[in-house]
């Protein structure tokens, strides 16, 4: 930790205690002296118990403090809880014009305030599949429409969609730096427009650190341009599902270290065992299937922009 960089990508609670700790380690009075002498003073937050407890557990045996070592971790907004938490944000502003698609893609179903995550994943796939089959036909038509109705279902479809659907999956995943930081930027513009906790900040301080290391630290900058996928947490994140999956809330910590030891040692023979006694899943949804719900929704969405327009009266400036 002398000699390298340390990125610790993870979710808000993660990268904000993190970003914290080092601040105290650095200014234990919580103020610093820039150049000119006067001082700023830090946001002091309620968590001094926790960051107490981060600092005690960076201390050798010996008693020697790791504030040398703590200036070399960089705490990073998660690419995949980006990912996440947008398209749940989605879900959440954008529930009734989501909640009718998907009754009517799925009859005698009824979506969740909260849907679980493969779910609002797949609905958001199938509601951008149907854009795309009308988009072009569908903003021909509409071009001089200025309907607000019209205009917020156009960002929401246009914009909104495809971003939070390659943001990871694809422009992080990829490697593609350039595209990634650009999809940030964007992300974030959707999250201050929702005014989300958190969210609304964590996207801008990645922002600022990789404008700030390509002014600064030209090399530390270039590798991350060429390396951007291998700041993913998902493998941590995956661990952790695995092993809460398996342990119960009461679990004492040596519990669960020996319970999360025996998982991974054992995950082909509890694999095989699982194998032999559960029936395997099936994925529910053929191409063709998909293809076929993308139709449906391409009418839905169709009959929703006709009707939104119909119904705002003759003084209303129709599509061509």
């Amino acid at each position: 930790m002398k000699n390298y960089v340390v990125l610790t990508p993870g979710d808000w609670p993660a990268q904000f205690y993190v970003r914290q700790a080092v601040y105290s380690s650095l200014y234990p009075n919580g103020k610093a002296k820039p150049k000119d002498d006067n001082p700023v003073e830090y946001v002091v937050h309620d968590q001094d118990h926790y960051l107490t407890l981060i600092l005690h557990s960076t201390t050798h045996a010996t008693g020697t403090s790791w504030t040398e070592e703590m200036q070399s971790i960089v705490p990073l907004m998660g690419p995949l809880h980006i990912s996440i938490n947008a398209r749940e944000d989605i879900c959440e502003v954008y529930h009734p014009f989501m909640k009718y698609l998907y009754e009517q893609l799925f009859p005698g179903c009824q979506l969740a305030k909260k849907p679980k995550p493969w779910r609002t994943t797949l609905l958001i796939e199938i509601i951008y599949g149907g854009w795309t089959i009308i988009r072009a036909s569908a903003i021909t038509s509409f071009s001089k429409c200025k309907l607000m109705q019209y205009g917020i279902l156009l960002n929401l479809l246009d914009n909104y969609l495809p971003l939070v659907l390659i943001i990871y999956a694809i422009s992080f995943k990829e490697n593609k730096f350039d595209e990634y930081f650009k999809a940030v930027i964007r992300v974030w513009t959707m999250f201050y427009c929702f005014h989300r906790k958190h969210y609304d900040k964590a996207p801008l301080v990645w922002i600022s650190k990789v404008g700030h290391w390509a002014r600064n630290y030209n090399k530390l900058y270039k590798t991350l341009q060429k390396n951007i996928s291998c700041t993913d947490e998902y493998p941590v994140e995956n661990a952790h599902s695995v092993i809460r999956s398996q342990t119960n809330p009461s679990d004492e910590c040596e519990t669960i270290s020996k319970k999360a030891k025996m998982i991974f040692t054992s995950k082909a023979e509890l694999k095989n065992f699982k194998t032999a006694f559960t029936p395997p899943k099936t994925f529910s949804f053929t191409r063709n299937v998909l293809h076929a719900l993308k139709v449906k929704a391409a009418q839905l969405i169709g009959n929703i922009l006709k009707l939104t327009t119909e119904t705002e009266g003759e003084n209303t400036l129709r599509p061509n």
